[in-house]
């Protein structure tokens, strides 16, 4: 999911050329409207804003897999400590 048309575009076009249609849903939008859509595995690359909002709802936090990226050491052990409050455990978090 993204804002970015062009990004979609891209994204699209990479899950064809994988062949993995039937696994990987790419869609454009805001991360507060599909974030706790089900799934095992949700890879985010976003604010730190968004992201500190995000994680404190339910469904966010349900995924089998998490893969959280691009934030400031701070911003990242912010994050890490808000994940394990609810339970969650990060692994290799430089």
């Amino acid at each position: 999911m993204d804002l970015n048309p062009l990004c979609v575009k891209t994204s699209r076009r990479n899950v064809r050329l994988n062949e993995v249609e039937e696994v990987v849903e790419v869609v454009e939008g805001i991360a507060e409207d599909f974030a706790e859509n089900p799934a095992e595995l949700l890879v985010a690359n976003i604010h730190y804003e968004v992201l500190k909002d995000l994680v404190e709802r339910e469904k966010f936090r349900e995924k089998s897999w998490l893969i959280l990226s691009g934030l400031m050491r701070s911003q990242g052990r912010d994050i890490k400590a808000r994940l394990e409050r609810c339970g969650l455990r990060m692994s290799n978090f430089k």
